[in-house]
């Protein structure tokens, strides 16, 4: 805005001469102030308030990248959750149908196929949570990423 005002100087001063005392003084105000430049200043203010506006859309375009990379990164948490008690519930249904296929085999009237296929699927099962766990921990990483605490 110093574009659109005047600057102003003062001066100002004071002596006198021994053999007639004589005091004399001086003071003065200047004003200088262009009056047309040409739609210069006008240009200048206008810049200034559009950079403004950019920084501006800048700062809120930041804001909405983090509150959405905060809240997807709260939903892969969830869903990492989700997905850890889908698979321990899984191991323990598989455990189970291994407990069971060995006890039939240990019986004699189940097969050795029925007992792999269910020490397979015991294994898968367990693989699966591990999987689910580590799909937690990285989801947790994220957030706290996203959050700015590491």
């Amino acid at each position: 805005f110093r574009g659109f005002f005047p600057d102003v100087s003062g001066i100002g001063s004071y002596g006198g001469s021994r053999p007639q005392l004589n005091e004399s003084w001086t003071l003065g105000l200047a004003f200088t102030w262009s009056l047309f430049d040409g739609g210069g200043r006008i240009a200048l203010y206008q810049e200034a308030k559009a950079s403004l506006q950019a920084a501006k859309a800048r700062v809120q375009s930041t804001e909405l990248d983090i509150i959405q990379n905060v809240e997807q990164s709260e939903i892969a948490v969830e869903e990492a959750q989700e997905r850890i008690q889908a698979a321990q519930a899984l191991v323990a249904s598989a455990q189970e149908n291994f407990r069971l296929a060995q006890g039939r085999f240990d019986a004699g009237v189940g097969t050795i196929l029925e007992l792999t296929d269910a020490q397979l699927a015991f294994t898968q099962a367990q693989s699966t949570e591990s999987q689910a766990l580590a799909d937690y921990r990285i989801a947790l990483a994220r957030l706290d990423r996203a959050l700015g605490r590491r």
